[in-house]
């Protein structure tokens, strides 16, 4: 994704909570395989509402992305200070607070620039992948409002089709014989190809007519949020803070 900015140096800071910790860790052994450099890492405990220790160890060392991985509200606080101080960085990673289309306005425009991930399609909703745009639309006009948070609508939904799949497929409701049946999925889905590995989780890539997946989304002036990963299915590129054009 930062290829075309010369970006190789990360700094993660993180909530302090086993998802975000192991999540922060696997992301910076990934990189750090791929040539990057991991320069700080910083969890924060919960209800922290001052981030900007954490950003200065983060500008000091050199982090041209910082590697954010929040659910808590006071991940707002951090966005904030990130902006005033003008870092020199890009902020990316999962935030869970900073998807809804409301957030714009909430931080006046501070968060122009700030990339989240966004677990599965569905809950936001890919031009390319039509049912992912169809459950999107069904489920706002269904309860007057977007899919909330980055995860956990859409695939809740395929469910429901991988077992009545199963159940065709496997000409029964017995449980031995569904799980065999739901083993050997292989259906196209909101969220993409669904298929299962050996360890019975689904197989995520970046071809959806081959895997699921999920994205990142850049907030983008005049308030837009924009898929700008993976390359398959991005609507635009990535734009760097209004500071550092």
């Amino acid at each position: 994704l930062f290829r075309s900015f010369g970006f190789n140096k990360i700094a993660f800071i993180h909530q302090d909570v086993s998802w975000a910790t192991g999540v922060s860790a696997i992301c910076g052994g990934a990189l750090e395989k791929a040539g990057w450099e991991v320069v700080a890492k910083e969890a924060i405990p919960a209800g922290t509402t001052d981030f900007t220790v954490a950003l200065t160890k983060a500008k000091e060392a050199g982090a041209q992305v910082l590697g954010l991985m929040f659910d808590m509200p006071e991940v707002a606080n951090l966005i904030n200070q990130y902006a005033e101080m003008e870092y020199p960085g890009i902020a990316a990673g999962v935030i869970g607070p900073l998807l809804d289309p409301s957030n714009w306005d909430q931080y006046d425009g501070k968060i122009e620039g700030v990339i989240t991930h966004v677990c599965e399609a569905g809950v936001f909703p890919v031009p390319s992948m039509p049912k992912s745009v169809k459950f999107f639309d069904d489920y706002t006009a269904r309860f007057g409002h977007e899919p909330e948070g980055i995860a956990g609508m859409s695939p809740s939904y395929d469910t429901v089709y991988i077992f009545k799949d199963a159940i065709e497929r496997a000409g029964s409701t017995d449980p031995d014989a569904l799980v065999v049946a739901i083993e050997q999925t292989d259906m196209q889905g909101v969220i993409g190809r669904i298929r299962f590995n050996e360890g019975h989780n689904v197989v995520y890539g970046d071809d959806p007519t081959q895997e699921a997946l999920g994205m990142m989304i850049q907030w983008q002036a005049p308030g837009v949020r924009k898929i700008v990963g993976p390359a398959t299915i991005a609507e635009a590129g990535i734009v760097l803070p209004p500071w550092m054009r």
